[in-house]
């Protein structure tokens, strides 16, 4: 089995689990139906390698905190963040760190629930003026936007030959090949969600995702030498990186054809 945290690890104090207590299992099947993308899918074929596969209590786990992260007002779509929403994606954050750099499944299973699109960025727009929130979720973002580890890439453009490779040799290649066009694929996606978010046509008042990260360097930039603080240098960093992360992702394939009959 995969290396998993010890229970509760995502909850970050005593006043947390008291928090995740009150979401028991009928109310956090209550959340799923409320928000029905932040739920796990069918079944599928268990992968040959257990780095690929998200214990079933962390998958709970990021069942309560992606679904309580933030909720819909009666008008429009905006989200409006609960009680203790700074802790709940600080939460979100510590899961990521822990996620398998090759495999990311935890990655891919918040990319399959639509979190960022669906949650943290609405939230970074309700919240634009909570520097605390929004340098969180730029964290987050971070994290999901970093580039494919080299074996993944090597995964990726791995030529499968059937007629020269045992048959549990080529099953392992195919999952590992799948894996890591899924990762490849979210990256891409992750980019697009970002440049062509809807707050950008809102008539260039400050209001647009990209802004408000921007945003984000006003106060550090406008300190230099020994006054820019370490914090200062530390967001200055995020928001570099994450544009990094974002201008340097691209399709990594532009073929599918790479099995050999």
């Amino acid at each position: 089995m995969a290396e998993t945290a010890p229970k509760g690890v995502l909850l970050a104090s005593e006043e947390r689990g008291k928090a995740k207590n009150e979401y028991s299992k009928p109310k956090t099947e209550n959340i799923r139906r409320k928000h029905h993308v932040i739920t796990p899918g069918k079944a599928a074929e268990t992968p040959l390698d257990p780095k690929m596969v998200v214990e079933k209590e962390v998958v709970d786990e990021l069942l309560l905190v992606c679904g309580v992260i933030g909720t819909t007002t009666g008008e429009g779509d905006e989200l409006v963040p609960v009680t203790d929403c700074l802790n709940w994606l600080q939460d979100l954050q510590r899961a990521l760190r822990r996620d398998d750099d090759m495999f990311r499944p935890i990655s891919l299973l918040i990319g399959k629930w639509k979190v960022v699109e669906q949650k943290l960025l609405p939230l970074v727009i309700t919240c634009r003026y909570d520097t605390a929130i929004v340098l969180t979720v730029v964290k987050i973002l971070v994290i999901l936007t970093k580039p494919l580890a080299e074996s993944t890439k090597s995964a990726a453009r791995m030529i499968i030959d059937r007629n020269k490779t045992d048959l549990s040799i080529v099953r392992h290649q195919i999952k590992y090949r799948e894996n890591a066009l899924e990762q490849a694929q979210l990256l891409v996606d992750y980019k697009r969600i970002v440049a062509h978010h809807s707050s950008h046509h809102n008539g260039g008042n400050g209001t647009g995702l990209l802004s408000i990260f921007v945003s984000l360097l006003a106060e550090p930039l406008s300190r230099s030498g020994a006054s820019r603080t370490d914090a200062d240098h530390l967001t200055i960093e995020l928001v570099f990186h994450l544009f990094r992360n974002l201008l340097a992702t691209e399709p990594l394939l532009h073929s599918e054809c790479w099995i050999c009959p």
